[in-house]
């Protein structure tokens, strides 16, 4: 297939930056009257007392008084995003007169309305916040992680999502996404806004005689050319301000239809696409990422997150949270399928109960644990062998007698308890419409 350099590059340069109180930092510090809001993340070294507090405009040092109200701000670690009311106190110092969890005024118990930007409010009288950022690995269909100067953020993208102004997001574009806070505590995305996107275009484009295509978004696209890999080939389309994007911004290796428009300019345009807004983001099989309590066998467990430490183990996880190292115990009840691996420096979501002096761990979740979707038969193989040290949380690599077997791992399998490389076990397996062999249970 012929292919042209049809598009110009555009130097688009996005609108808008973050949307706060005008505070100056530094030397010659504007002074601001008692009211004055500012809003940031906890940073290392704060204290019951004096918090640090990293804005885009600087770090701030504000002290906390008997006096100063908590009653909109459930807990403050470092990481977390505060909305300060700060004044200026005699001792020179930034004082708080109240501290709110950003963006939690009220619980979201619907969609955010249309697109919006700093300053708009969202249905249930939430203010939405722009925040600007690099997409980074790990961004899927229904989830947006965008590195930003306060911090790493999961931003999640839903059918209310504007994605006009982006269109295509893979890793090291920067965009910028207006964003509220939704009722199961995730952010979401109400725009999201990217680099160097043309909005119109001058081609007339036919929307009579159109046609359709399927194949798979190539990882270098643009915001203004789709690369759609089909079974006859790779196709470059124009993307443009009249473009409707049905899962609201296309990733790398999204599988895709395209309506497509031949164009004054002699190009195809794309005039629309459909896929599911969910097939990717239900991959991922952590239940407990996003929660704050669960109910596990009728009772009422805090959900905590962290990393997984050195000193780790099959029956104690030692885990670095943002509020420092807990020892959690690993029981034979604790349900772990939705982890299946123990790794050092992996994420990991645990909702824990207290008992006998120790915390403990009802259900472990990790954070790169994904789901399939393949159809599994029965237990028909069984084997023996060594947990090799190439072990993801999907796929296990088992060394025996007969060679080394990737085993894909689901949450649907019986694991008795955390695999650990080295581990001797006997797996039984099941064959999947994927071609794969899938763990149906795991013994030791």
């Amino acid at each position: 297939m012929k292919q042209r350099r049809f598009w110009q590059k555009r130097g688009g340069v996005l609108a808008g930056a973050m949307l706060m109180t005008a505070v100056v930092f530094g030397g010659g510090m504007t002074v601001r009257a008692e009211g004055t809001t500012v809003t940031g993340t906890v940073a290392a070294g704060s204290s019951q007392t004096l918090l640090y507090i990293n804005t885009s405009g600087g770090q701030m040092q504000v002290k906390l008084d008997p006096n100063t109200d908590f009653s909109k701000c459930r807990v403050i670690m470092q990481g977390t995003e505060l909305s300060l009311s700060v004044y200026r106190g005699s001792d020179a110092y930034w004082h708080a007169s109240s501290v709110a969890s950003a963006g939690a005024v009220q619980t979201v118990t619907g969609q955010a309305a249309a697109a919006g930007t700093s300053g708009t409010a969202a249905p249930n009288g939430q203010t939405l916040t722009n925040v600007y950022g690099t997409v980074q690995n790990g961004t899927k269909t229904g989830l947006l992680k965008l590195s930003t100067s306060g911090g790493n953020m999961e931003i999640k993208i839903d059918s209310s999502t504007d994605g006009s102004g982006a269109r295509f997001l893979a890793p090291g574009n920067k965009v910028m996404v207006a964003i509220y806070r939704g009722s199961d505590a995730y952010q979401h995305a109400a725009k999201i806004t990217a680099d160097g996107v043309n909005a119109a275009t001058s081609a007339k484009v036919n929307q009579s005689g159109t046609i359709k295509v399927s194949g798979t978004v190539a990882g270098d696209s643009t915001a203004n050319v789709l690369k759609l890999n089909t079974s006859g080939g790779q196709m470059h389309l124009v993307m443009d301000g009249s473009t409707s994007i049905g899962t609201k911004v296309l990733m790398p290796g999204q599988q895709i239809t395209a309506t497509l428009g031949y164009g004054s300019d002699h190009y195809w345009h794309v005039i629309s696409t459909s896929g599911s807004i969910e097939a990717d983001a239900a991959d991922n099989s952590s239940s407990l990422e996003g929660q704050s309590y669960v109910q596990i066998n009728g009772q009422k467990m805090q959900v905590v997150h962290g990393t997984a430490a050195g000193g780790s183990g099959r029956d104690l996880l030692k885990l670095n949270t943002p509020d420092g190292q807990m020892e959690i115990k690993i029981d034979p009840g604790t349900q772990v399928s939705e982890a299946r691996l123990l790794a050092v420096g992996k994420t990991y979501y645990v909702a824990i109960y207290y008992n006998s002096g120790y915390w403990h761990a009802g259900r472990i979740s990790a954070s790169d644990a994904t789901e399939s979707k393949a159809g599994i038969g029965q237990g028909s193989l069984t084997v023996k062998g060594t947990v090799a040290s190439a072990t993801t949380f999907d796929k296990l690599y088992l060394a025996t007698s007969g060679g080394m077997m990737e085993i894909r791992m689901d949450k649907s399998g019986s694991y008795a308890g955390l695999l650990i490389p080295g581990d001797e076990v006997t797996a039984t397996l099941g064959y999947g419409s994927d071609h794969l062999w899938h763990v149906v249970s795991i013994t030791r």
